[in-house]
């Protein structure tokens, strides 16, 4: 799957100087899941009115509920056999304030297409369930919430069914370097850790990190071109990268995040992951199911020599 890095960070507007710190999307998310994001890293704080709103860091956006509830629930009533992955992130918010926007605003108004933690009484992992549970089931939106920025983190009980806790059931990293070879080394050396434990981190959900970061400096003396130059750069060996992790690691990531969505070379970003999920599909159920695509899909496997 893409996933969506800093996902409602495209209408971030305050304060202004700030702005080139804190956008890492060119477009909304609404416009991402048409893209084909099916994971969202969603930051969340609190203004001054006690309203939810958006934000990356110091640089802060409008409304949670009309950046991220209101598209996103569009979406998965529209595409109720895709799946939806998201993570909620609270910044200088009391532990009671996350449980609030949790259940009385993401729950209350996605709460009809949230996959549960449990089933038949038992709890599960998210990573144990499949395209085919989600369908049989409805539910169509999977939730984490992540300790990281909690005074007080919470533990999987109290999240009562709404929620896995992040850090628990996710397996991650972030190189967090303006370098692409760095980040790719990175990603690399960490992969050879997680297949040394793989028994341990079965039913939990792997994200590969695939975006930079850049230093505050180099963004105000260039605005965003650094950081959008440095994910065309990154988007450019993500075919590639994929390709030797699939065949010489046996080895492909559940998520793949990344910044600029739909930009830098996201139509062959895309491609390798329909490349890889596709493997099983004759061309005669390639040709069906991707009618405007399937021949695009089969030159990128020959390209990736899958």
């Amino acid at each position: 799957m893409v996933g969506s890095h800093d996902s409602a960070s495209s209408n971030l507007n305050r304060p202004w100087l700030f702005k080139p710190l804190g956008i890492a999307q060119s477009v909304d998310v609404g416009k991402q899941l048409e893209a084909g994001a099916r994971y969202l890293d969603i930051r969340v704080c609190m203004n001054s009115k006690g309203e939810y709103i958006v934000h990356h860091g110091i640089v802060k956006g409008s409304s949670a509920d009309t950046e991220v509830i209101e598209p996103l629930g569009k979406f998965l009533e529209e595409h109720q056999k895709e799946a939806v992955v998201v993570k909620l992130q609270f910044s200088g918010l009391s532990k009671q304030q996350a449980k609030t926007f949790l259940v009385d605003h993401f729950h209350q108004k996605l709460g009809s297409r949230s996959h549960s933690t449990h089933k038949n009484g038992r709890a599960i992992n998210p990573g144990d369930i499949s395209f085919a549970d989600i369908q049989a089931s409805g539910k169509n939106l999977l939730v984490t919430v992540s300790n990281q920025d909690l005074p007080d983190g919470f533990s999987q009980e109290e999240l009562n069914g709404y929620a896995w806790v992040h850090q628990q059931n996710v397996v991650e990293s972030w190189a967090n370097t303006p370098v692409a070879e760095e980040m790719l080394s990175h990603n690399e050396a960490r992969l050879s850790e997680f297949l040394e434990h793989e028994d341990e981190q079965r039913g939990k959900i792997h994200i590969l990190q695939m975006q930079t970061n850049v230093k505050p400096i180099r963004l105000f003396s260039g605005g965003l071109r650094n950081l959008k130059s440095q994910a065309r750069s990154v988007s450019k060996v993500i075919p590639e990268t994929l390709r030797h992790w699939h065949n010489d690691k046996q080895f492909r990531p559940n998520i793949l995040l990344q910044d600029y969505v739909g930009h830098h070379n996201y139509d062959q970003v895309f491609l390798s992951c329909l490349a890889l999920n596709t493997l099983g599909m004759t061309n005669k159920q390639l040709e069906e199911t991707f009618p405007e695509i399937h021949q695009d899909i089969r030159t990128m496997r020959a390209s990736m020599e899958l």
